[in-house]
């Protein structure tokens, strides 16, 4: 997500207020009417793990629909078995008013408005972590203004009932990391043969990078749009004081064809589903190192260093799979 604007209030434009005041009108009456329709209630999701949500009967389907082959791969845990450090990425590349908002980040929503208003096309999501769990557990990905609507008032009741730490843990394990992947754990396993409570700055790095779009990118084959975005979430953990030690080298410019913010919403299933995860998990991954690499412009700076596992690293456990 673009950094947050500023906070909503009168401006110098007096009718780009009456317009953020419009929306955010439209957006209480929508979610009243909505709230007054909604079937059922959410706090079952304080103590339940939801064993399957909506995005992946929506993958499901599209393979189906393919005649392809599709099998998920998920793992709950608790967020005290997530990296703080994948924790701190994903907040920092996704939302990062996470923890000041009520589930849904109006600064940010109204950019996404303007921006796509402008394009007269949707370029930027404007969804906040909480949207996407709402999103993911409840709704269809496709682009429409009656599920942004219900996505909205999900978002606010889902902050309301969870409150951010179950919000979080919820988003990190079914947060979709690949054709059939979902959740860090199974993620962690799958491209770094670990748990996700051993990844360390590079690996944490690299899944945040590819949450946007993780049907068109691999956390570990890069590609340069990757990379960028690598040393983008980086920049943002140095700037807002997350990691102790400081930056060395500036994040690299966005690639020339990097024109907005990509997303898999809606996104089709790709040409091959079940080899693409056994290819990209083969390769090796390189350690970072505390020396600036020098290489090819295309190659981001070597990471700056990594947590050390304060735990021994668990026996791996069998990942839940399903298929149809």
């Amino acid at each position: 997500m673009k950094a947050p604007g500023s906070p909503i209030g009168p401006g110098k434009n007096p009718e780009t207020w009456r317009v953020r005041v419009f929306f955010f009108a439209l957006a209480v009456l929508a979610m009243e009417l909505v709230w007054l329709s909604w079937p059922f209630s959410l706090t079952y999701l304080r103590t339940q793990n939801p064993p399957r949500t909506s995005m992946m009967a929506f993958r499901e389907n599209q393979a189906r629909a393919l005649h392809r082959p599709y099998h998920i791969r998920q793992q709950w845990v608790p967020l005290e078995r997530i990296s703080p450090l994948l924790q701190k990425a994903v907040i920092s590349a996704e939302d990062d008013m996470f923890y000041q908002h009520a589930g849904v980040d109006f600064n940010d929503l109204w950019e996404s408005v303007k921006t796509d208003w402008k394009q007269k096309r949707y370029v930027r999501g404007g969804s906040s972590l909480t949207q996407q769990v709402a999103k993911n557990l409840f709704l269809s990905p496709k682009k429409q203004l009656a599920r942004k609507l219900k996505e909205l008032f999900l978002a606010f009741r889902l902050d309301h009932t969870l409150g951010k730490k179950r919000v979080l843990e919820i988003y990190l394990n079914i947060a979709e990391w690949g054709p059939g992947l979902f959740g860090a754990e199974a993620a962690a396993r799958t491209y770094f043969h670990k748990s996700a409570a051993n990844l360390n700055l590079e690996e944490a790095l690299s899944l945040a990078a590819v949450l946007p779009s993780p049907l068109k990118h691999s956390p570990v084959q890069g590609g340069r749009y990757v990379q960028w975005r690598k040393a983008w979430i980086l920049d943002r953990l140095q700037r807002y004081g997350h990691l102790r030690f400081k930056p060395v080298l500036a994040p690299l410019g966005p690639p020339d064809w990097v024109e907005s913010e990509e997303t898999d919403e809606g996104a089709g299933m790709p040409a091959v589903v079940g080899d693409t995860l056994n290819a990209a998990s083969a390769e090796a991954v390189p350690e970072p190192t505390l020396e600036t690499g020098e290489g090819d412009d295309n190659e981001m700076p070597a990471m700056l260093g990594a947590a050390p596992a304060t735990e021994a690293e668990a026996e791996p456990e069998a990942l839940t799979s399903t298929a149809f």
